[in-house]
């Protein structure tokens, strides 16, 4: 079975600016490959990010997760919706309802917007439905 190699609307300097690394692993289960994650692996970057920079990255992953979450559901891929759903309530939306349940002012609202912005995107691009990919 072929993966179909990378989809090359996401990552840096491409429509998604990042998600490439997410996108082969939704694409690999898809096709019934294992996958492998390990917490024995680890990257040092060098350099320093302002507070500012980190929201902009943050946002780019975020709307590249949206991205990478409705591709599935726009090549008909109806039970990955549940996906989308899971990473938006756990990873989005659960942080702010502490947040609130706890008297704090919510984090993570951005999140929520950016998900969504990329999923929308991502439901108006097409999709090629052997690879998985989005056509240009």
């Amino acid at each position: 079975m072929n993966l179909g190699g990378i989809d090359e609307t996401f990552g840096p300097g491409a429509r998604f600016g990042s998600g490439d690394d997410w996108d082969l692993e939704v694409r690999a289960l898809l096709k019934g490959w294992d996958i492998f994650e390990t917490d024995r692996l680890s990257i040092t970057h060098h350099g320093f990010r302002t507070f500012a920079d980190g929201r902009v990255h943050a946002d780019r992953d975020w709307i590249a997760l949206g991205a990478v979450a409705a591709k599935p559901v726009r090549a008909r891929h109806p039970l990955l919706v549940l996906m989308a759903v899971y990473v938006l309530i756990v990873d989005a939306l659960l942080p702010i309802a502490k947040d609130v349940a706890h008297f704090r002012k919510p984090r993570g609202v951005r999140r929520v917007i950016a998900f969504c912005r990329g999923f929308v995107r991502g439901l108006a691009t097409p999709v090629d439905r052997t690879t998985l990919t989005y056509k240009r």
